[in-house]
């Protein structure tokens, strides 16, 4: 007779296979919805229903010891699922902003706790704690409007370009050099994220997701002042 606990292992390993087949599924599922804008809306609350019925059936079939085990992968996987249905009602528009929106708080974050460990003044230490703090905030928000895995599947990292000029642009700067590329960086960032808001606001048709490019480009907008301030108290470059 197999002992108890060979028993539960095995049906510990069903539970993680069911689930990581769950799982991966409804991630591809989630990018499919990203990647091919035409899929009807239709067909994907089709897909989600089914999904959601065909977890709860499965549910019903085990025993009340493995439930336990099993609620939390369940859960997880009709959060997903839910989530795939709310980011499938975003246009294009909508879905780039995301996208450039979760790429460029990444960097901004990243850049300012670089320059939190590099600060060589009190206004870059204040700037770059500005970014660490507003962009946490701003990723987290948009997050909450979308779904954490919808913002997750628009953009899963930084972007390439952009992991690069941090690690051999900025990274071995010190000093004075690296406060000026901070400076030139911020600045050129911070330009183009407040147009991307700008635009958001006035030609995105979901309304929650105006409503806070419009909210927060206050915060961008002193991001770029306190970037322009440090230029500033650079004083001029020295002629040749």
């Amino acid at each position: 007779m197999p002992k108890l606990s060979e028993a539960r292992g095995s049906a510990g390993g069903g539970v993680l296979a069911r689930s990581s087949w769950s799982v991966a599924w409804l991630r591809a599922m989630l990018w499919a919805v990203i990647t091919k804008p035409e899929e009807s809306m239709q067909r994907v609350l089709s897909t989600v229903t089914a999904c959601m019925l065909a977890l709860t059936l499965a549910g019903c079939g085990k025993s009340e010891q493995s439930a336990p085990s099993a609620a939390a992968p369940g859960t997880a996987a009709v959060a997903a699922a839910a989530t795939a249905a709310s980011f499938a009602r975003l246009g294009d528009t909508d879905r780039a902003f995301v996208a450039e929106a979760t790429n460029d708080d990444a960097f901004q974050i990243a850049l300012g706790r670089m320059a939190l460990e590099k600060s060589s003044s009190e206004q870059m230490h204040d700037l770059a704690q500005r970014l660490v703090d507003d962009h946490t905030r701003m990723s987290d928000e948009l997050s909450s409007i979308v779904g954490s895995g919808a913002a997750d599947q628009a953009s899963a990292a930084m972007p390439a370009d952009k992991a690069l000029q941090l690690r051999n642009h900025l990274s071995p700067l010190q000093g004075d050099a690296f406060r000026k590329a901070f400076i030139d960086v911020s600045i050129h960032e911070h330009h183009l994220a407040v147009a991307l808001f700008e635009h958001e606001a006035k030609n995105g048709y979901d309304k929650a997701l105006r409503n806070f490019a419009r909210e927060e480009l206050p915060a961008l907008r002193e991001h770029l002042a306190m970037a322009q301030a440090m230029l500033e108290a650079e004083g001029p470059a020295p002629q040749s």
